[in-house]
């Protein structure tokens, strides 16, 4: 039986952070302990070794939450997840400069808490093939009269247009003439998931989810009904 996964709770308003604790432990998860401020938060750190932290941003003590993650990268290199009530344009900047595994804001259902840790560590440990499978993660596209190989794992995501899918990198797009089904059918074991009839994401690249989109950095995808329980079900950990 899998142990199950550490939490550690940064929040600084008891009653949010008891809620917090109550649900993920319904959810399975362990709570390593609930503190309310920068100091207590880095004294855990020291002799402890949570799987990820939920931090708020607005919490007591001489750091706030964007300046303690900025930290916990530095000296931990352990996964968070911010939340928080703020969403305005700079504190969005300042969270993002850190990196975050992903961003609730409050207030949210239970089951974005379960969902964005799941995706946290999903994106913390991503999923790789045998060895003797790695060379088939590459595809080729024509480019001024040459075949030219792309690695699987920079693309973000897929979409379907009709029987060509289009292959979207940080880098750029790429046309294939293979319909989304023929592409679903190859790589839903190796990372990826079909998460709409137009969309396949690559679930490392996912940053947060919110009701029925996900967001792979500023890109918005719909998450589909008829597949929402898969995609759901294909991020469980435990």
């Amino acid at each position: 039986m899998s142990k199950p996964v550490r939490v550690l709770i940064v929040e600084d308003e008891p009653i949010i952070a008891d809620d917090i604790a109550i649900s993920l432990e319904e959810f399975g998860f362990e709570i390593e302990e609930i503190v309310a401020s920068s100091e207590e938060a880095l004294a855990h750190l020291e002799n402890h070794q949570p799987n990820i932290v939920l931090l708020d941003i607005k919490i007591e003590g001489g750091l706030d939450g964007i300046r303690l993650a900025h930290l916990i990268n530095e000296k931990y290199q352990i996964p968070f997840v911010f939340i928080s009530s703020m969403y305005d344009h700079n504190t969005l900047t300042r969270a993002k400069s850190t990196n975050p595994a992903g961003y609730i804001v409050k207030p949210f259902k239970e089951s974005d808490l379960k969902v964005n840790i799941e995706l946290a560590l999903t994106k913390n440990n991503p999923i790789m093939p045998p060895l003797d499978e790695q060379k088939e993660l590459k595809f080729f596209v024509k480019q001024a009269g040459a075949m030219i190989p792309l690695d699987f794992n920079e693309v973000t995501h897929i979409e379907g247009d009709d029987n060509y899918a289009i292959f979207h990198t940080n880098s750029g797009k790429h046309t294939v003439a293979h319909t989304l089904k023929e592409i679903d059918n190859k790589l839903s074991n190796r990372g990826f998931c079909r998460v709409h009839k137009k969309y396949i994401i690559n679930l490392s690249k996912v940053d947060r989810i919110e009701q029925s989109v996900l967001f792979i950095e500023e890109t918005m995808i719909p998450i589909g009904k008829a597949y929402r329980k898969g995609f759901f079900d294909h991020l469980a950990i435990f």
